[in-house]
C-alpha cells in the first residue's frame, strides 16, 4: 500500500482513477475485495477498499507471520552454494526492516525481535563460502547486541509468550540425523499461570548454537528495563546432575584418607554443635545456612504448578493418589510434618520457601516415595545452594563391607527413616513448606505445610543425620560396652549397620545393646537379618526383616537379601551374583 500510495494516490486526485489502478495492483482475494467497491460511489469505493484491505491484509502481527512462515519454509541451502545463502540473507534482512518499520508503526521504538538461525548443518555452515562474510544471527535487537560480534544477549528471555517453530526443517533434519528424538506428552505453561499448554510433537536438538554462558543470570536481566518483569529458573546441564547425585550417593573414596576439613566444613560443625539439643528424645539441629540471615525469594508459585501438574496425573491413576496420599498422611501421622499455622501463613521476611514435591516407586519394591525437591530453583537460588553440606561423616562402602566378614556371625539392620528422625528448631521450620490438599481430597483447595525434621534431598540432611547418630554414641561413653560404641562409629553406612562377630552369644547382647543406645537417640533398628537362627530368634518378629519374619527357624531355608546392594545368601553366608544370560 505505501508503494501504491507514493507511485499512484499522490499523483493523481481522482477516486476513479485510484480505484482502477488499485485494482491493477492486487490479486487473489485483495482484488476481490477492491473489485467488491467498484460500483460505489468512486470517493466512498476508493476509500472502503483501502479500509478493507488494511482491515483484512493489514494486521502487523500476520504480516509478521507471513514474513515468518516463508523464512521458515525456505529451502535447504547447501554449504557451497553461496549465492542462495547471500539471496537468504537478503531476505532476512527485509524481515528485519519490515519488523522494525511495523514495531515503530504501534509502538514508537525499536523492536525486540526474534533471531532466525537455519542451516543445514552447523559444522557446513562454518565452512560456507569464506570469502563472503556472513551474519547468520541476521534478525538483530538493538537491546541486547544479538546478532554482533560480541553478543551482549544471546538467549532472550520472553514473558508469557510461547515461540514455537511448525517442525518443518527439524523435521528434514530428523531424518538426515539418528541423534534426534520424537517427545510427545509435554506441556508448558507460564510461571504465573495455571493453565497448561499441550504441546504437539516436538523434536530434540542435539546440540544448539549458543552455550551455557549466553544464559541469562539476574544480574543480566537488570540491565535492561524492558525485561524487568522476567523471572528466571534454573537450567542445569543433566550429566552435572547426576555426576552430584552419584557423588551424594556414593561419597567413599579409595583410601581411608582423612583430609583436612575445608573452611566451609568447619562452619558447618561450629553451626550443628552450637545448635544439637535433645528434645523429646531426638536431637534437634538447625538448618546449617551458608549466612545466619539468609532471605529467599517468594517461590510459592513454582511449588503450586508442580502440584497441579502432580494433580493431572492423579486424576488419571487413582492408585498412585492412593498411594501418594498415604505417604504424606504417615509422616504427618508421626509428626514429621505439620499444617502451617493460620496465624503463621502471611509471612513475607523471606525467611519462607516452598519445596516442591514428586511421587518415584521403587523399581523392585513397588514402593512410592515422595520426593522433595531441595534442589529446585528460583530466580537463581534454591534451597541446597544455601545450604552447607557439612563434610563426609559415611563411612567408606568398602570398609563397612570389609568389616562385614571378618567374623562368623553376621548381623545386619537398618535405621527407621534415619533422616526423620532429626528435628529442626521452629524458627527454621517456615523453609521446609510444601503444599498438599487437606486429608489428601483433592477436590479442596491446596493448603500449606511445613517439614518439622531434616528431610531426604536436603544437601545437608546426611552429614546433620551422620553427626546426630555419632553425638548418640558420643552422649553414652562410659555407660555401655566399647563395642557398642564402636559399632555406631565405624559399621554404619548411613542407614544400614552391617556387624560380624565371633560368636553367637556376643552377637545376641549386641544387638540387645544396640537397639538401647540407638534408641536413646531417637533412632530404630529395625529389618533384621541374621546368617545365625539363634540370633534370629532373639529378635521380636516384628523387628525381623519381611524376608525372614514368618520363617519356621528350625526348618525353612533363611533367605537372600540385599546388603549395601549386594546379594547375601544368609543360609551360606556367601554374597553370590545372579545374571541373565541372553540367548
Amino acid at each position: 500500500m505505501r508503494s501504491f500510495i507514493h507511485n499512484i494516490e499522490e499523483k493523481t486526485d481522482n477516486s476513479q482513477e485510484r480505484l482502477y489502478y488499485l485494482e491493477q495492483f492486487t490479486a487473489g482475494e485483495p482484488k476481490e475485495l477492491v473489485r467488491s467497491c467498484l460500483y460505489m460511489n468512486a470517493s466512498r469505493g476508493y476509500a472502503e477498499a483501502k479500509h478493507l484491505l488494511k482491515h483484512h491484509f493489514g494486521d502487523e502481527f500476520k504480516l509478521a507471520s507471513a514474513y515468518m512462515e516463508k523464512a521458515l519454509k525456505w529451502g535447504n541451502i547447501r554449504s557451497d552454494d553461496g549465492k542462495a545463502l547471500y539471496s537468504y540473507a537478503v531476505y532476512l534482512r527485509g524481515c528485519c526492516n519490515a519488523a522494525q518499520d511495523l514495531n515503530a508503526a504501534s509502538n514508537g521504538g525499536s523492536p525486540n525481535s526474534q533471531i532466525v538461525h537455519k542451516k543445514d548443518d552447523e559444522d557446513d555452515a562454518r565452512k560456507a563460502n569464506s570469502s563472503r562474510p556472513v551474519t547468520m544471527a541476521v534478525v538483530a535487537t538493538e537491546h541486547t547486541g544479538a546478532g554482533s560480534v560480541e553478543c551482549k544477549l544471546a538467549i532472550v528471555p520472553v514473558k508469557g509468550v510461547l515461540l514455537q517453530d511448525d517442525g518443518t526443517w527439524l523435521a528434514k533434519a530428523c531424518k538426515k540425523r539418528k541423534s534426534l528424538f520424537r517427545l510427545s506428552g509435554l506441556e508448558v505453561s507460564g510461571l504465573d499461570s495455571n493453565y497448561f499448554i499441550e504441546l504437539p510433537e516436538t523434536f530434540t536438538q542435539s546440540s544448539i548454537p549458543v552455550s551455557q554462558e549466553n544464559i541469562p543470570r539476574e544480574e543480566d536481566i537488570k540491565k535492561w528495563p524492558y525485561l524487568s518483569d522476567v523471572r528466571l529458573i534454573s537450567v542445569a546441564k543433566l550429566d552435572e546432575l547426576l555426576k552430584e547425585q552419584y557423588n551424594n550417593d556414593f561419597p567413599e573414596q579409595a583410601y581411608d584418607e582423612k583430609p583436612e576439613l575445608s573452611f566451609e566444613d568447619q562452619r558447618f560443625l561450629e553451626i550443628v554443635n552450637n545448635s544439637v539439643v535433645k528434645q523429646d528424645g531426638h536431637y534437634q539441629i538447625c538448618l546449617p545456612f551458608r549466612k545466619l540471615d539468609t532471605t529467599l525469594p517468594d517461590n510459592k508459585k513454582i511449588a503450586e504448578q508442580q502440584a497441579l501438574s502432580i494433580l493431572k496425573r492423579f486424576k488419571k491413576d487413582e492408585a498412585f493418589l492412593s498411594d501418594y496420599r498415604d505417604f504424606i498422611g504417615d509422616i504427618l501421622k508421626k509428626g514429621h510434618a505439620e499444617k502451617v499455622p493460620e496465624e503463621e501463613l502471611d509471612r513475607n521476611d523471606g525467611r519462607v520457601w516452598y519445596i516442591p514435591h514428586h511421587g518415584v516407586y521403587h523399581k523392585r519394591k513397588k514402593k512410592i516415595s515422595v520426593v522433595f525437591d531441595c534442589a529446585a530453583s528460583f530466580q537463581g537460588t534454591s534451597l541446597n545452594s544455601e545450604l552447607l553440606q557439612g563434610p563426609d561423616l559415611t563411612n567408606t562402602l568398602l570398609g563397612v563391607i570389609l568389616r562385614f566378614r571378618q567374623e562368623p556371625i553376621a548381623v545386619m539392620a537398618d535405621i527407621e527413616g534415619m533422616f526423620h528422625q532429626v528435628k529442626v528448631p521452629k524458627e527454621f521450620l517456615d523453609f521446609l513448606r510444601f503444599l498438599w490438599w487437606p486429608n489428601g481430597d483433592i477436590s479442596q483447595p491446596l493448603e500449606e505445610f511445613r517439614m518439622t525434621v531434616h528431610l531426604f534431598g536436603a544437601v545437608s540432611s546426611p552429614s546433620c543425620a551422620n553427626f546426630a547418630l555419632r553425638k548418640t554414641a558420643d552422649d553414652n561413653e562410659g555407660k555401655v560396652d566399647p563395642e557398642v560404641l564402636s559399632t555406631i562409629r565405624n559399621n554404619f553406612y548411613v542407614d544400614d549397620c552391617l556387624k560380624s562377630v565371633s560368636d553367637e552369644k556376643q552377637a545376641i547382647i549386641l544387638v540387645q545393646e544396640l537397639i538401647a543406645v540407638c534408641a536413646t537417640g531417637g533412632f530404630k533398628l529395625t529389618k533384621w537379618v541374621s546368617n545365625s537362627r539363634n540370633v534370629l530368634a532373639s529378635i521380636p518378629e516384628v523387628e525381623r526383616s519381611k524376608e525372614v519374619r514368618h520363617l519356621d527357624l528350625r526348618r525353612d531355608e533363611l533367605p537372600v537379601d540385599s546388603a549395601l546392594g549386594l546379594q547375601w545368601d544368609t543360609e551360606s553366608d556367601m554374597f553370590i551374583f545372579k545374571m541373565a544370560l541372553k540367548q
